[in-house]
């Protein structure tokens, strides 16, 4: 037994003993997965052996990037937390999470409250931090502990994590970070009422600061669940929206957002953001009317405005829009790395973005600011149509590496969305023509516009005027606003795309048309195959080779009279792929025009097959392409054994058995040579008594390699042949130190000499050097 093993073996067995003995020369070994003991010890939950072997091996990472911290962590051991959370809480894993998201990830409360000293704020790659990975997967009891002492005023990242459970359809999760925003949101109501309304007519009743902080929400629609709700106010953000299970993953934008429903109500109630701290409101404030004879529902949901009013307290930058309202008191700004820092905002007001809102105070103008202002900027107010919206700030500045090949979207647009973007997002198109004449051109963080915004949630009513400005550019990854229409198989936006940006290929190569194909969108593939066919991308894959790859026989038909010629880098064709994925329908299309070619190492689609164990596939391919062989010599039977497939040797045997390749071996050598003793079996009335090139036969390939169930079965056919040298198999199992196929093969070949004249007995004396071929000698 090596020092490892016994090392290894020692702690799983808890022995301290021996692990203290070994501890010297042995610490800081690794296993496969890069594990050392120390981290065997946190799976095991030995107190004892992380004191002892803490020391030695603190701040090792394994194949993961993981330390022994973040694996007490995963397994919600708080003991082991607390006990390695001063030597290795610096550490964090390649995406950047620290121990505190990797224990709110998995759930794990205890871990959660050992670590939360430290790491409250600290975010991965994607600016996440615990609080958004815990609402991300619905792990109310984390969330709780996470706020516990967030009472004064709101966590930065609560916004994020309430619009992240939203999208994840975490119910309980996204209520209770609504009721918890809700907290901080106050509304005040007009002290004074005018003459409008007859003398026998109230005024409509408005809802009250604790009725409208008790309102019970529907996280999904966005509206009040109260009995008399009548009014509907939808959320921004659909239920629709698909996040990827990912922790490396996070999605703050639905991929199919709903419409959204404005009320028809006209509600004068300005919204003033509750720091807890004392607030000086104006005297125009106060001075606000209803002013209409519609009947006014006191029913409005809270959401959209803690949205608004976090929108702004979460901004690197605050223009107010009204000089109104005055806030005062410390309020936090969003960090990502250490708890962030208490500054002022001394005139704000927070808009609904849902509800038309009137007052009596004069408008205030917003003046023309250059695009990269309008990216930073929080509020935007239309003079036109007096509605206040907004949109989402800049947040944390993120790497991000956008999947064309997931089932959907990934994106993470919240840092750096525009007016512009908003109003598209939202699907208020009588916006967009005010808002592109400054936010057109502007691109998010990870390089998105409003017109591939418009593609991907279908919002085609302003379409002509986006795609006039921003037709032809790429994001981060390379991808225009057709590739993204390819891949959702929007035909209307293709359509006015088409011929705008056209052959355009991303950071990979890859164009339109293979997006589309890849998405196996066939009407899209349809419009694109005349302007981007037999284009490659930087893997030299066609359109044609990826339906192929991903089985879309529809689209592959239509693609091959205009790419069926064409082949990847590797010299592979539309066949051989389909072969080794056994797509039996392309297969179907493509045997009368691509049988019997070979790749670049003389593959043929019948060895892929046969390699992968397709018998649907081999069975067409059998006829065609049997006794070809690769650019050494070997079958499709040879490769088909090397894999072990009996099924499909058993199809092939019978037309390829008993060819050789370039040093001579038949598939019987090579199944021997495995210990595939069914093959072997199998392969005996066809190949036994054949040698190589150097006079070995199958029997000596099982001794030498060590396989006494294929000697067993071989010996009664080939016992007593000798190589070219005069060697026989007993020799070669003697010189791999074999002592029980040695004594097996003794019967027949002791008396046995090679060329030279000496027996297996002179040439192990003459040559023996280990303990194995001493007790060979001893025969």
């Amino acid at each position: 037994m090596s020092p490892s093993q016994a090392w290894f073996e020692a702690i799983a067995a808890l022995d301290t003993d021996i692990v203290q003995q070994l501890l010297p020369t042995c610490a800081k070994l690794v296993d496969d997965h890069g594990e050392t003991g120390l981290m065997k010890a946190v799976r095991l939950r030995s107190l004892t052996l992380i004191k002892l072997l803490a020391p030695y091996e603190i701040g090792m990472i394994n194949n993961r990037g993981q330390t022994a911290l973040m694996i007490a962590a995963h397994f919600n051991y708080a003991e082991g937390c607390k006990m390695l959370l001063s030597d290795e809480s610096d550490i964090h894993l390649p995406s950047k999470r620290c121990c505190l998201i990797v224990a709110a990830a998995a759930c794990a409360e205890e871990a959660v409250r050992a670590i939360l000293p430290m790491h409250r704020y600290t975010t991965d790659s994607l600016g996440a931090t615990a609080l958004v990975y815990a609402a991300e997967r619905g792990h109310l009891g984390v969330v709780k502990i996470l706020l516990e002492g967030e009472s004064v005023t709101p966590a930065p990242d609560a916004l994020r994590a309430l619009i992240v459970a939203v999208l994840c359809d975490k119910r309980e999760t996204a209520s209770y970070l609504a009721r918890y925003m809700a907290k901080f949101i106050t509304v005040t109501q007009s002290q004074q009422t005018e003459t409008y309304f007859p003398l026998s007519k109230p005024c409509a009743d408005v809802t009250t600061t604790a009725h409208a902080a008790q309102e019970s929400i529907n996280m999904l629609q966005g509206q009040c669940l109260d009995e008399s709700g009548a009014n509907i106010n939808q959320l921004l953000l659909s239920s629709e929206s698909r996040v990827v299970d990912s922790p490396q993953v996070l999605s703050p934008i639905p991929v199919s957002p709903q419409p959204v429903l404005r009320p028809n109500q006209s509600i004068t109630q300005p919204f003033i953001f509750n720091s807890k701290a004392k607030q000086t409101v104006g005297s125009d404030a106060l001075n606000i009317s209803v002013r209409s004879h519609k009947q006014i529902t006191s029913n409005m949901s809270l959401l959209p405005r803690a949205m608004d009013s976090i929108a702004v307290l979460t901004s690197s930058h605050v223009r107010p829009a009204s000089k109104g309202i005055k806030l005062m008191g410390p309020i936090r700004a969003t960090s990502t790395r250490t708890r962030p820092v208490p500054r002022v905002i001394d005139e704000y007001e927070s808009p609904s973005s849902s509800v038309t809102v009137t007052d009596t105070r004069q408008t205030v103008d917003p003046p023309g600011l250059s695009p990269p202002t309008l990216r930073n900027r929080s509020l935007v107010q239309d003079r036109r149509y007096k509605e206040l919206t907004f949109s989402l700030p800049v947040g944390h500045r993120q790497e991000y590496n956008l999947d064309m090949s997931a089932n959907s979207f990934s994106i993470s647009c919240l840092p750096g969305l525009t007016a512009l973007m908003t109003a598209v997002i939202t699907g208020q198109s009588h916006l967009i023509s005010h808002f592109a004449r400054t936010d057109t051109g502007s691109k998010t963080i990870e390089g998105w516009t409003a017109l591939m915004f418009a593609v991907l949630y279908n919002k085609l009513e302003s379409f002509q005027t986006l795609v006039a400005t921003e037709a032809g550019i790429q994001n981060n990854n390379g991808e225009t606003a057709l590739m993204i229409a390819a891949s959702y198989n929007r035909t209307s936006a293709i359509i006015d795309l088409l011929h705008k940006e056209s052959r355009i290929q991303d950071r990979n190569g890859k164009t339109a048309l293979i997006h589309a194909v890849e998405k196996g969108n066939y009407e899209a593939a349809r419009m694109l195959s005349d302007n981007e066919h037999s284009m490659v991308d930087f893997s030299g894959h066609t359109a044609f080779l990826y339906a192929c790859d991903n089985g879309h026989e529809k689209i592959a038909q239509l693609l091959v009279g205009l790419e069926g010629n064409k082949t990847d880098a590797t010299g592979q064709t539309g066949l051989m792929i389909a072969a080794e994925k056994n797509h039996v329908g392309i297969l179907k299309i493509l045997i009368p025009l691509q049988i019997r070619r070979k790749n670049n190492a003389g593959i043929t689609a019948l060895m892929l097959a046969g390699y992968r164990g397709h018998m649907a596939s081999v069975s067409l391919l059998l006829t065609a392409e049997a006794r070809e062989v690769n650019e050494n010599g070997a079958t499709a039977l040879m490769i088909a054994t090397m894999a072990g497939n009996i099924d499909v040797c058993k199809a092939l045997v019978a037309s390829e058995h008993g060819l050789q390749n370039l040093i001579g071996q038949t598939a019987l050598m090579l199944a021997a040579a495995e210990n595939h003793q069914q093959l072997v079996t199998l392969l005996i009335p066809y190949e036994s008594t054949i040698q190589d090139c150097e006079g070995r036969t199958a029997l000596m390939y099982a001794a030498e390699s060590q396989c006494i169930s294929a000697v067993e079965a071989l010996l009664p056919h080939e016992h007593g042949l000798r190589d070219n040298n005069g060697c026989t198999a007993m020799m070669y199992a003697a010189r791999a130190g074999s002592l029980p196929i040695v004594m097996l093969l003794a019967r027949y070949e002791q008396r046995l000499t090679d060329n030279g004249g000496l027996l297996c007995i002179n040439l192990l004396i003459k040559g023996s050097t280990g303990p194995q071929s001493r007790n060979t000698c001893d025969l």
